[in-house]
């Protein structure tokens, strides 16, 4: 099985496969609108069979389901650092890097060269290709330009993974939930308590 390559859309505003794919498997994390997709093994295999990243005779282990949650813990840190004016510490930046780094040492890429078309494969094989697949869809993400677009929910309760479809690349909450009115009135909360507390200013 070789990771896919699709065509790649006209508009920058428009997420593609390689997008919809690592947003379905950031979104499997569990927030306060949903429990942890991947709770057992049997559940990583059905998903990954499910988005054809395996086969459906292919196994996987207790490994591979703890490096799939510490890619997608790596990865929502990482979407949200694309936030325009996000605040987050260096050294959380810096531990999520360091732990992709890892996992790609464990799931190296070879390319394939055909007189028609190059595509980024898994040098591992079976079960333990599926994160591989996933990592080469960041990379085409990257080569496409999108990447920067791959956020996650500014609303820290919910940090659902979403692609930024607006013309400047400024969005910072999802859209399946109302978190930016949430946020919103979160924000103007705080500063009426604040008034309260120091009328003066």
């Amino acid at each position: 099985m070789k990771a896919m390559v699709s065509p790649t859309p006209t508009s920058l505003l428009q997420p593609d496969a390689a997008a919809e794919l690592v947003l379905s498997f950031v979104n499997t994390r569990p927030n306060k609108l949903q429990p942890e997709q991947f709770d057992h093994l049997q559940a990583l295999q059905q998903w990954l069979v499910q988005h054809q990243l395996i086969g459906s005779s292919d196994q996987i282990t207790e490994t591979d389901l703890e490096e799939a949650k510490h890619l997608r813990s790596a990865l929502v840190v990482l979407l949200l650092s694309h936030l325009n004016d996000a605040e987050m510490e260096a050294s959380e930046l810096q531990q999520a890097t360091e732990s992709l780094q890892r996992l790609t040492r464990n799931h190296p890429l070879v390319t394939l060269i055909s007189s028609g078309d190059v595509q980024l494969v898994p040098h591992n094989q079976g079960g333990r290709a599926a994160l591989g697949r996933i990592l080469a869809a960041i990379t085409e993400l990257v080569l496409s330009g999108r990447w920067n677009r791959m956020k996650a929910c500014r609303n820290d309760t919910c940090q659902t993974a979403f692609y930024d479809r607006t013309r400047n690349g400024a969005g910072t909450f999802c859209s399946q939930n109302p978190c930016g009115a949430m946020m919103a009135m979160r924000a103007y909360r705080k500063r009426k308590q604040e008034m309260q507390q120091d009328p003066g200013s």
